[in-house]
């Protein structure tokens, strides 16, 4: 029995409450593999999780600060 689609109304909200809780995950695994001595040898996979922190941050400012009026003043 396949679940019925969300509302499109709370759509947004939900895209938004993931990108949170992944913004979150991935700022508590970074803060986990900084704690200590931090080597380029030892923490693996840093790289990787800061790289996806920067793009998620990147969105999240693009989607929040970015204007939707085009240069004459009309909606994108």
């Amino acid at each position: 029995m396949p679940f019925p689609a969300p509302d499109p109304r709370w759509l947004p909200f939900l895209k938004l409450g993931f990108g949170f809780i992944l913004l979150i995950v991935l700022a508590i695994l970074a803060a986990v593999i900084a704690l200590g001595k931090v080597e380029q040898q030892t923490s693996y996979g840093l790289n990787i999780i800061l790289g996806g922190l920067l793009t998620l941050a990147g969105g999240f400012t693009q989607w929040a600060y970015g204007s939707t009026k085009g240069v004459d003043g009309e909606e994108k």
